[in-house]
Formats: C-alpha cells, structure tokens, sequence
C-alpha cells in the first residue's frame, strides 16, 4: 500500500515531466497572443450582452433578471467552447512532439511507466486550461455584480469546466498516441468530442427527461453534468442515495473522471507491448462499463414509459400504460446505446497488419485465451463477450422492473449481434486486403463502414418518398435496408436482417481468412523471403 501511495504521488504531484513541458508552453509570444485574444472575446461578449439588457422601452424587474441570467449563460457557452477547443491542442502538441523529436524512446527508456508519461502531458496541459479558467474571471465577477449569478454558482461552473476541459484532453490522447501527426490528432480529436457530445446528449439528455418526475427538474438529475455544453443547467441540483440529498457536483466528479480513465488506460495501450497490464485492464473495464450501462439505461429509461407492475413480461398487450412493441423498442434502444463504444472500436479490434508490430500481427480468427491480450485473435471474442454483458445488463434491469423479456426481445438482440458480426468482418477483409500499414487497414474499413450504410440512404429515400406521395404509406425500401432501425415494429423484418448480416459476416470473415492464409504462406516460404 505504502509502495502505491509513493507511485501515485510520483506520477500525480512529483512528475518530471510537467514543468519542462509547461516552460515550453509559455515560451515565444504565442501564448500572450492568444491569452490577449482569449480575453478581448470573452469581453466584447460581455459588453455585446450588457448593452443589449438596456433596449427596450420598458421591461419588468423579472424579465431583466432573466437577461441577466441568460448572459451568464451564454458566456459560460461560450468559455465552455474555448476551453473545448484549446485542451485537445495542448495534450496533442505536447504527445506528437515526442514523436516528431524521436525523443520517446529516451522517455520511454527511462524507468518510468507509460501511465507517468501520459499523466504528465495531461497535467502540464491542464495547467494551461486552468489559466484559461483564472483569466475568465473578472468576466465573471461582472456576471455576479450585475446579478446574473451568484459566487457559489460561478465556483460549480468553475468546477465543471475543469472537468470537462480534462475529459477533452483525455479524449486527445489515445488519437495523438496512434496518429502520431499534430493535425490529424487535433483533428481526429475535435471529431470526436462532437461524437462525444451528440452520444451524450442522446444518450444522458434522455436521462435527464426520464429523470424529471423523480429529481424535480432536469437541473436535479445527476446525468446532466456529464452534458457538454449545457454547463450552467447542471448547477445547484441535488438528488437522493439512501435518503440523503448528495451535490450533483460529486456525481460530476466521479462520473467525469471514470471518462478521464477510460480513455488514459487507451492511450497507455497504444503504447504497450502485447499482453501488457493496460490492455487487459482496459478491456476488463469495457465489459464492465458495457454491462452496467446497459443495465443503468435499463432501470432509467423504462420507469420513464412505464409504471412497473407485476405482469410476467412484455409480451401482453400493454405492460403499465405502455404497448408491449413500444417498450421492447425502448430496450432495445438501451441495449444499442449500451453497446455504441464497441462499434466505435471495431477497427481496431478487427484490424491487424503483418508489417505491424507483435500485437497487430494476424495469430488466427478466434481465441478465447488471447480476448484480453490485445491479439487480433481475440477480437472476435471480445466482441462477443461485450454482448453477452450488454444482455445480461439488460436482462438483470428488466428482471428487477418485476418483468420478464420476451422472444420479440431476444430477436432485437440477435440483430445487434449480426451487425457486430458484419462489422467486424468488414475490418478482417480490409486488412486482407491492405498491403500497406495497420492505419491504412482501419481507415479502409472506415470508408467500408461508410459506403455499406450511407451509400444506400438516397436511393432508400427516394423510393421512401415516392412510395408515401403515391400511396400515402412507407415504402418497403426501409425494410430491404440492412441498418434500418434495429427498433422496428415488424419482429420478422429484424430476424430477417439478423439472419442475412450474420451470414454475410461469416461469408465474409470466411473470404478473408483463406487470404491471410495465403498471405502467411507467402511470407514465410523461401521465396517470400527473398522477395
């Protein structure tokens, strides 16, 4: 115990790396430029919404205070927007330029851990952002001196940027890690903090509906300080455990800062060797969080739609107010949702290279011994095994809502599978097909992923739209189209779907498998030596 203590304060507050890299932040002109830039925006804002409170030829004491209110909003939207768009840049620059320096093998040589590298990045990145944070406070002593706010509400915003900006720059590090190029990281990395921000808003903006009846408000539910964007709503609010009212700001912590982990145990997995701690924690997590999700969704969501009573399952013709199709659709949309960060991580479970490092290199199809050891062999099980927790999740949800799933259930659970199945073929033919390296293999499985989904849409549209102006009905287009809502009525549609995505993904695993064969063959004969 002793011994971690002194290797978390080693890593936390006794860190190398942190004050050089913060030294070469405020070297050169650049950081008083864009400090000054900073401070002339979040100003002219401010006199911009000041002005515009006096207009008007007579307004209320309560319509004013509701301006005031609405200023303080809006520059906290827009701090949020800066701060969104200056924490990626910071970690990113600093990662990458180990790389294009090559001086991350004398960092990585030196007898300190991966997790001590990143974290240090983090933390002189974070020192950057604070000073952001420090600087936009006289604006906001002027939000609070005029009465848009008050201190104890300025100091929870305060608290939650901070945490946002470190989910930001989380988000940076595992793409900075692998891209290894400054623009492409901070690209790649702003994409997916709008990802980020469109699954939390559908998936934590339904929480905070649901949630409404029992925490008094959507301010009162502890699922919205985990909203980008929606900050100041995520101030003030309380809500029970075990009959004690807990801050929504400690829910914000804890929540925020399991996101932080998540996402430094990926980027210490890019960077370790195969069968390293950081990839079996990482993945262990992953089933975890997928289970726990998908059960949280389960005993949210369904009170929302439903009053729980002690019907046997879903299958009558109303459980509780609702229809018995519209609450398997709501499972089923938990189960999806559970799910989403197993599709985003296909390609780099379903990929590998032979010209890739020792984890990258293809060892077989299936391999439940290698599941956790980041091999390519055992990403097919992982994948699998990531179901079977989102079921169980699901199942013990619905077991404790005093129902029982039903067959119809099960069938929308069998489509998931074969679209996990058929995408991960996609990613297992592209590296066949790729003679390149194992970057080339995800970005054409990407581009797979793309044309398979999205390319059909125009055509599904326009037979949609002409079908419904001549008969006044949807067409059957949306029915033919594989990746149509796995939430739909027909039960047969979907174990049609299920059926044709799991026999194309076996049809296709099957095709790639006989060329890596092959490939394998040809690199290890003598003439593909000598070639």
């Amino acid at each position: 115990m002793i011994a971690w203590l002194a290797e978390q304060r080693r890593v936390y507050f006794s860190n190398a790396g942190v004050m050089r890299d913060f030294r070469s932040q405020l070297r050169g002109k650049r950081a008083p430029l864009f400090w000054s830039l900073y401070l002339l925006i979040l100003t002219l804002l401010i006199l911009f919404q000041y002005s515009t409170l006096g207009t008007g030829s007579s307004r209320s004491v309560a319509e004013i205070q509701a301006n005031l209110y609405q200023l303080f909003t809006v520059f906290v939207t827009l701090l949020e927007v800066l701060v969104c768009l200056a924490a990626p840049v910071m970690v990113v620059a600093q990662i990458v330029g180990e790389y294009q320096r090559r001086s991350i093998e004398l960092v990585l040589s030196a007898p300190v851990s991966t997790k001590h590298f990143l974290v240090g990045k983090m933390i002189s990145g974070f020192r950057y952002v604070a000073i952001l944070l420090i600087l936009a406070l006289p604006c906001a002593a002027v939000t609070v001196t005029m009465g848009g706010a008050t201190w104890q509400e300025v100091l929870e915003i305060g608290l939650l940027l901070t945490l946002r900006s470190m989910v930001f720059m989380a988000i940076a590090v595992p793409i900075a890690v692998m891209s290894k190029s400054t623009v492409k990281a901070v690209m790649t990395s702003l994409g997916l903090i709008i990802l980020y921000t469109a699954l939390s808003y559908a998936v934590f903006g339904a929480l905070v509906l649901s949630t409404m009846s029992m925490f008094g408000g959507p301010e009162y539910s502890p699922a919205s300080g985990l909203m980008p964007f929606q900050t100041s709503s995520a101030i003030g609010g309380s809500f029970p455990i075990f009959g004690f009212d807990v801050p929504s700001w400690v829910w914000s912590i804890l929540a925020n800062l399991l996101i932080v982990k998540a996402f430094l145990l990926g980027g210490q997995a890019a960077m370790s060797r195969v069968g390293a701690g950081e990839i079996k924690m990482l993945r262990i997590g992953g089933l975890l969080f997928t289970g726990l999700m998908s059960w949280g969704l389960i005993r949210l969501l369904v009170p929302a739609v439903t009053t729980v009573t002690s019907s046997p399952g879903f299958g009558g013709p109303s459980y509780g107010g609702a229809t018995a199709v519209e609450i398997q659709q709501y499972v089923s949309a938990a189960f999806f949702v559970a799910l989403v960060p197993v599709f985003c991580s296909i390609s780099y479970l379903s990929s590998w290279n032979m010209r890739a490092e020792e984890k990258h290199y293809p060892d077989g199809l299936f391999s439940m011994r290698r599941m956790l050891s980041g091999h390519p062999s055992g990403g097919l099980p992982y994948l699998v095994c990531c179901w079977i927790a989102a079921v169980a999740g699901v199942e013990f949800g619905i077991f404790q809502a005093g129902a029982l799933s039903t067959f119809e259930i099960w069938i929308r659970f069998g489509y998931v599978l074969g679209v996990l199945v058929f995408l991960y073929s996609l990613g297992r033919l592209s590296s066949a097909l790729t003679k390149a390296d194992i970057s080339s293999a995800r970005k054409l499985h990407f581009g797979a992923i793309m044309m398979v989904t999205l390319l059909p849409l125009p055509v599904i549209l326009i037979m949609d739209a002409s079908s419904s102006y001549s008969s006044g009905q949807s067409s059957f287009a949306w029915n033919i189209y594989l990746f149509s809502s796995p939430f739909m009525e027909d039960i047969i549609v979907a174990l049609g779907q299920a059926t044709v995505l799991t026999v194309l993904g076996a049809a296709i695993i099957y095709i790639s498998e006989r060329i890596r064969s092959r490939k394998t063959l040809d690199s290890t004969s003598p003439i593909g030596e000598q070639a």
